[in-house]
């Protein structure tokens, strides 16, 4: 009997033993499935952790932008590690924008500036750097400091062409002056608008050298101060006379520093999926075709306020919403100008159109003088085309060669500002 007893209680032991493995089988495979399937909890989690760098970052860029609230209410001008804004001197105030959308500036005057990011961070990277030889240790070293902006800015650069420093004439001093501030600050000021003409002062139509009295300012709505040959307007941009920092007209560098700039922030901005689409976009405006983000002979876009001038009448200034407004569309304040012989002068900003990162008119409207050089019969360069001519063929990267005595109609010039 104790024999049958254990026989019995051994077969429903194996019993047990068959039916707790299945069921831990099944368990097993459950929690497999609860651990990798496509909703399982690795899955799951990996997702969250996704969703918590994004809030993070997200997080992080509010944080930045309350800190550039913050520093416009404490009196200060956000920075960051790689760029650090600063007042030219204790006249100027925050006017408005930040480091994103372009940074504003005004001096006691009401002239404006944008700041033009050079981000601190291109020197120690290798493709920029030429691996390491052109890696500047300090500001002494302002030829490795050129090299890697030249790289920087390969897109918008020509090798054909080079600032005046590299033969030693006249602005040597100031170029290596003003590399050696780029490197320190990570950035340097431009004039948000063209140079205009003073209130009161007649329109230039014909050339007359500039008095010991004249002046210009960097405000909107302002007839641009054109008819001016390079000295001439060298001698005005110097005429800002900030105490402790330099006004000058800008180097070709500075110039392609801008047009980088504004690529960089506008892909910046850009949705993450729609980066490579934007760059590429606003590369191709920039160096192929500005006629949607400049005033050209072909362009067409909403005036929003300011004064036009036809070509060759540049005496008579309207208003864009007189009875002779630019305008094709009826009702609208549109315009192609090809409608007019020559196309139209705009007085500065004129439309929201020709605005990239608070900067205005950095293609088309005018031509402007740079320091820049192409070679000594032709010395200088002016830049970003005009509205007499097509954006396809005169864009906000174009090159115009002059000699120093010239003056246009359609030539004017823009301030920069470094210390």
């Amino acid at each position: 009997m104790l024999r049958d007893t254990l026989r019995r209680n051994k077969g429903i032991t194996l019993i047990a033993l068959v039916v707790t493995i299945i069921v831990l089988l099944i368990l097993a495979g459950i929690s497999i499935a609860m651990l990798t399937g496509q909703n399982g909890i690795l899955n799951r989690a990996a997702e969250a952790k996704e969703k918590t760098r994004v809030a993070q970052e997200d997080e992080s860029q509010k944080l930045k932008g309350y800190e550039d609230i913050m520093a416009q209410y404490t009196g200060n001008l956000p920075s960051r590690e790689e760029t650090k804004p600063y007042f030219p001197n204790s006249t100027f105030s925050y006017k408005e924008g930040d480091l994103s959308t372009g940074l504003v500036i005004k001096d006691g005057n009401a002239n404006e500036y944008v700041w033009v990011e050079v981000p601190t961070t291109i020197y120690d990277n290798t493709t920029y750097n030429n691996n390491g030889a052109n890696k500047p240790k300090n500001t002494d070293e302002w030829k490795k400091i050129r090299e890697c902006l030249k790289a920087y800015t390969v897109d918008y650069s020509d090798s054909s062409y080079k600032d005046t420093n590299t033969d030693g004439t006249t602005y040597s001093v100031d170029y290596q002056n003003m590399l050696k501030s780029v490197y320190t600050n990570g950035g340097f000021w431009i004039g948000r608008y063209e140079a205009g003409l003073e209130e009161g002062k007649n329109p230039r139509t014909l050339y007359t050298e500039i008095s010991a009295s004249d002046k210009a300012v960097v405000k909107q709505n302002k007839i641009p101060y054109n008819y001016v040959k390079r000295d001439e307007a060298q001698e005005l941009a110097t005429r800002m006379n900030y105490n402790g920092c330099t006004s000058s007209l800008i180097f070709g560098i500075q110039w392609d520093l801008t047009l980088k700039y504004i690529e960089e922030k506008t892909v910046e901005l850009a949705e993450e999926a729609n980066k490579d689409t934007v760059r590429a976009d606003i590369k191709d405006k920039l160096t192929s075709n500005s006629k949607k983000i400049g005033n050209y002979y072909n362009s067409e876009f909403t005036l929003n306020r300011g004064k036009f001038a036809k070509y060759n009448e540049l005496s008579d200034w309207k208003a864009y919403n007189s009875e002779e407004k630019p305008t094709l569309v009826t009702g609208s304040k549109k315009k192609e100008q090809s409608s007019y012989v020559n196309g139209i002068l705009l007085t500065t900003g004129a439309t929201e159109a020709t605005n990239l990162q608070n900067i205005y008119d950095i293609a088309g409207n005018v031509l402007e003088w740079t320091l820049e050089f192409h070679n000594t019969s032709i010395p200088c360069v002016n830049r970003g085309g005009d509205y007499s001519s097509h954006g396809s063929v005169n864009p906000a990267n174009y090159r115009y060669d002059l000699t120093t005595s010239e003056y246009l109609g359609h030539l004017g010039f823009r301030v920069g500002l470094w210390k």
